[in-house]
C-alpha cells in the first residue's frame, strides 16, 4: 500500500513539474514575441484590430478612422482611397491590412518592396467573418476572432428563423442622392439586410452599386428606404417623390457601411424595426 502511495505522489509530482516546464516555456515564448507593426488602410479594418485586443500594435491608420477613440492617437498615412506610400514605408510596418478601394498602385509597390499586405474584400455578411478571422490569425488573436464570428452568427441564424414568420419588407439602400446610387444585393450590405429579412428592389441590377435612373425609382415602390444620416428626411422624399406610406431610415454611415465588429450593431438595429407577421 505505502508502495501504491509513493507512486501516486511521484506520477502527481510529475505532472506538476510537467505543466511548470510548459507554463515557463509559454511565458518566455510570449515575452520574447516581438510586437507586430501594423498599418491599417481603412476604417472597418482598423475596427477589427482594435476589437481583437491589438490596437497598441498599430501604428498608422488613415485619415477616416474615428472609431474606437484610441484610433484618433495613432498617426496618420494619408486617406482611404490615397494612402501615402513614403509614410507608411517610414513606419516599417510587418502587416500592412489593406481592403478594396485603396489605392491599387501603393499595394502593389508595397508588395514588390517586400511588404506583408493582406488584402480583405468582403462581399457577404458571411465572408466579413472570414476576413475577421484572417486578420485574428495574422495578429495572434485567434481564440478572439473566432469567439466574435461565433456569437455573430447565432445572431444570424436566431434572425433566419424570425423572418420565416415575417413578411418580407422591400428596402431601397442609398448611398447617394445626386445621382442616386443605390445598393444591390449581392453586396455586403446588401446580404445584411437580406440577413434582416429585407427584399431589395435591385435584385436584377448587376451593378453592385448602380446610379438609379428617376423612372427606374419610381417603378420600385420599396417600403423603406434607407440612406446616410448627412441627408434630410424631407430632402430624400422629395427627390424620390415617395409616397406618405413608405417609411425612413437615417443610416449612421459609421456603423452601417463598416464591414467590421460593428456590422453586429448594424444588425440589431436592422432587427428591431417593425415588421409585419404573416397571419
Amino acid at each position: 500500500m505505502k508502495l501504491i502511495k509513493r507512486v501516486f505522489k511521484f506520477l502527481v509530482l510529475g505532472a506538476f513539474l510537467d505543466l511548470l516546464v510548459k507554463l515557463f516555456l509559454i511565458n518566455v515564448a510570449n515575452a520574447s514575441k516581438k510586437p507586430l507593426k501594423v498599418v491599417s488602410l481603412a476604417p472597418s479594418l482598423t475596427e477589427i484590430v482594435f476589437a481583437l485586443g491589438s490596437g497598441s500594435e498599430l501604428v498608422g491608420v488613415t485619415t477616416e478612422c474615428n472609431y474606437p477613440v484610441d484610433a484618433l492617437r495613432k498617426g496618420t498615412i494619408g486617406s482611404y482611397a490615397h494612402p501615402n506610400l513614403e509614410k507608411i514605408l517610414a513606419l516599417k510596418p510587418d502587416l500592412v491590412l489593406a481592403t478594396e478601394g485603396n489605392d491599387s498602385a501603393v499595394l502593389v509597390q508595397l508588395k514588390r518592396l517586400g511588404k506583408d499586405v493582406l488584402y480583405t474584400n468582403a462581399a457577404s455578411v458571411e465572408q466579413v467573418g472570414s476576413e475577421f478571422l484572417k486578420i485574428g490569425k495574422a495578429l495572434g488573436k485567434s481564440p478572439i476572432a473566432e469567439k466574435w464570428v461565433s456569437s455573430f452568427a447565432k445572431q444570424l441564424v436566431n434572425a433566419a428563423l424570425v423572418n420565416e414568420k415575417s413578411e418580407k419588407k422591400r428596402a431601397l439602400i442609398l448611398l447617394e442622392l445626386d445621382p442616386t446610387i443605390g445598393v444591390g444585393p449581392q453586396t455586403w450590405l446588401g446580404s445584411l439586410f437580406k440577413a434582416a429579412g429585407f427584399d431589395n428592389p435591385l435584385l436584377n441590377n448587376p451593378a453592385p452599386y448602380p446610379v438609379l435612373e428617376k423612372e427606374v425609382l419610381l417603378q420600385m415602390n420599396p417600403d423603406w428606404v434607407f440612406f446616410e444620416k448627412r441627408f434630410a428626411e424631407k430632402q430624400v422624399r422629395k427627390k424620390l417623390e415617395l409616397k406618405a406610406n413608405v417609411r425612413l431610415f437615417a443610416m449612421d454611415s459609421d456603423v452601417f457601411l463598416r464591414p467590421g465588429p460593428r456590422i453586429a450593431e448594424a444588425f440589431g438595429q436592422l432587427l428591431s424595426l417593425p415588421v409585419l407577421k404573416k397571419p
